[in-house]
C-alpha cells in the first residue's frame, strides 16, 4: 500500500491500528535507514536520482522481514520501488483473483468484504462504514455505539 502512495495513517485505518504502530512495522529503525542512506549517498541505487531522505529502503530477500541484516536492504527511488515490487505476482486478499494494484480486484469486492451495514441508534437510518473506520471509532468512543452522523452523535449526548 505504500507503494501505491498511501500514507501510514491509511494504512493503519484501512488495517483497524494506529497509525505508529503501522509505522513502526513498516518503516526500518533510524540506524538502519542512515546507514543504508549513506551507503547509496543518499540516491537511489537503481537510477541514481537523488532521493534524499524520502528514499524507500528495499528488501531483496522478500522472505526476511526484520531489518537485523543491513546485506539486502538497498536505498531506492518510489519509481523503482515499484517497478520491484512490480515483479511479483499479487492476488486479491478476498477472491484470490490476480491484481496488479491495491489489495482486491474491484471496489465491489472490496466493499463486500470491508464495510460494514449499520443502523443509527438516533435516527434508525442504514449506512455503511468501512470495517477499519468502525473499528477505530469504537477504540476512540466510549460507547460501542456508531453513529450516521455528528448531528446524530450529538442528539445522544
Amino acid at each position: 500500500m505504500r507503494l501505491d502512495g498511501y500514507t501510514y495513517l491509511q494504512i493503519a485505518i484501512h488495517f483497524g491500528v494506529s497509525r505508529q504502530r503501522t509505522q513502526q512495522v513498516l518503516s526500518p529503525p533510524p540506524k538502519i535507514k542512515k546507514l543504508i542512506q549513506e551507503r547509496y549517498n543518499y540516491k537511489c541505487r537503481d537510477c541514481g536520482l537523488l532521493v534524499g531522505l524520502a528514499g524507500h529502503i528495499h528488501h531483496e530477500n522478500s522472505d526476511m522481514e526484520t531489518y537485523e541484516s543491513d546485506d539486502n536492504l538497498y536505498l531506492l527511488c518510489i519509481s523503482c520501488h515499484r517497478k520491484r515490487h512490480a515483479l511479483h505476482e499479487h492476488f486479491c486478499l478476498q477472491c484470490g483473483k490476480r491484481i496488479t494494484r491495491y489489495t482486491c480486484c474491484s471496489k465491489d469486492c472490496y466493499r463486500k468484504y470491508h464495510t460494514a451495514n449499520l443502523i443509527c441508534p438516533t435516527c434508525g437510518k442504514q449506512f455503511s462504514l468501512l470495517k477499519g473506520i468502525l473499528a477505530l471509532q469504537k477504540k476512540r468512543s466510549k460507547s460501542d455505539k456508531t453513529f450516521c452522523s455528528r448531528q446524530c452523535k450529538r442528539k445522544t449526548s
